[in-house]
C-alpha cells in the first residue's frame, strides 16, 4: 500500500516527468485524493498517468508540416485531401487541415497555393473532380484510438469511386493520423489500408509491463469509474474509453479523445454534480 510520505514523492516524480500539471494541480489532487477512494485505487491512477502521453503543441505542428511535406510531393491537381468529418460537428480532422492549408502553401510554393482540401467527406470524394484526372486521395485526424472511423472511410471512398466505375486498386488512397492506439493501427494495417501515423502509443493496462495483473487492474478502473455519471448527452460511459481503447493520450489545447479512460475526463458525477475532471473534452 501507498505511505502519506510514498504518495508526496510519487506526487513530485509525476512532475518531474510531466510538468504540464503543475498547470492543472488543482484537478490533479481532486482525481488523487477525492475521486478515488483507497490506496489501491490511487496506486493504479498514479501508474496510468505516470505512462501518458502529452503531446505539446510545438510537436504537433511538426507533424502537421511532416504531413504536408510528403503531400507536396505528389501533383496538386491529381490531389484530393480530406478531414475524416463525415457531419456537422466540428472535430480535430478540421483543424488538421484547416493547419494544412497554409503549411502547404509555405512549403509547395504557387502551385499548391490553392490545394483540393476538405474538412467534411460527407459527400462523395470525387464531387466536382474529374475520376480521369485525380490520382491521390489522403485523408487526416488526429487519433486514432480504434481503427473503426479510417475503416468506414476507406469503405466510403472506394463506393464513391466505384460509382463512378472506378477501382479502388488504381488509386493512391492513404490516411495521415497523428497519433494511433498500436492495436488500432494493426487492425487497420490487416485490411491493408494505408496509414502514416506519426505516433504508435500502447494500451494504458493491457500494454503496460509495470501491471502485473491486468484483469485486476481493469476491474480497479471499472470500480473508480462507478462516481461518474453512465450516460451524457446521449454518450455512455465507458469506463475503458470507447472501444475499450485505455488510451492515456492528451494534446496541449487538444480535446482528449473519448478513447481516453473516462475517469480523467468525464464531467459528471453520478449525482448529476459537475466534475472537476484532470482534461478536458468537449461533447
Amino acid at each position: 500500500m501507498i505511505t502519506n510520505k510514498e504518495t508526496f514523492k510519487q506526487t513530485i516524480e509525476l512532475y518531474k516527468k510531466h510538468p504540464w500539471l503543475e498547470r492543472i494541480e488543482d484537478r490533479l489532487l481532486i482525481l488523487l485524493f477525492e475521486d478515488c477512494k483507497d490506496s489501491v485505487q490511487r496506486e493504479l491512477i498514479f501508474n496510468l498517468i505516470n505512462e501518458f502521453f502529452y503531446m505539446e503543441h510545438k510537436n504537433y505542428i511538426e507533424h502537421i508540416k511532416s504531413i504536408a511535406e510528403e503531400i507536396i510531393s505528389f501533383n496538386c491537381e491529381e490531389t484530393l485531401i480530406y478531414s475524416t468529418a463525415c457531419d456537422r460537428e466540428t472535430d480535430s480532422s478540421q483543424e488538421i487541415t484547416y493547419l494544412l492549408k497554409p503549411k502547404i502553401a509555405e512549403l509547395g510554393g504557387v502551385k499548391w497555393q490553392k490545394p483540393n482540401l476538405y474538412g467534411n467527406m460527407s459527400k462523395s470524394v470525387l464531387r466536382k473532380h474529374d475520376e480521369n484526372i485525380i490520382k491521390n486521395i489522403f485523408v487526416v485526424d488526429e487519433f486514432n484510438g480504434s481503427g473503426q472511423t479510417i475503416i468506414s472511410r476507406y469503405k466510403k471512398i472506394c463506393r464513391d469511386l466505384e460509382e463512378k466505375g472506378k477501382s479502388p486498386e488504381d488509386f493512391n488512397i492513404k490516411f495521415f493520423y497523428i497519433s494511433s492506439i498500436y492495436d488500432a493501427y494493426i487492425k487497420v494495417d490487416e485490411e491493408g489500408i494505408l496509414l502514416d501515423s506519426k505516433e504508435v502509443l500502447p494500451m494504458g493496462i493491457s500494454d503496460n509491463d509495470s501491471i502485473e495483473d491486468k484483469d485486476k487492474a481493469k476491474d480497479i478502473i471499472i470500480n473508480i469509474s462507478k462516481i461518474l455519471s453512465v450516460k451524457l448527452y446521449d454518450e455512455e460511459m465507458l469506463p475503458l474509453g470507447y472501444n475499450n481503447a485505455e488510451a492515456l493520450y492528451c494534446r496541449e489545447n487538444g480535446n482528449t479523445p473519448n478513447n481516453v479512460f473516462p475517469i480523467f475526463w468525464w464531467p459528471q458525477y453520478i449525482d448529476g454534480g459537475d466534475r472537476n475532471s484532470l482534461l478536458i473534452r468537449g461533447f
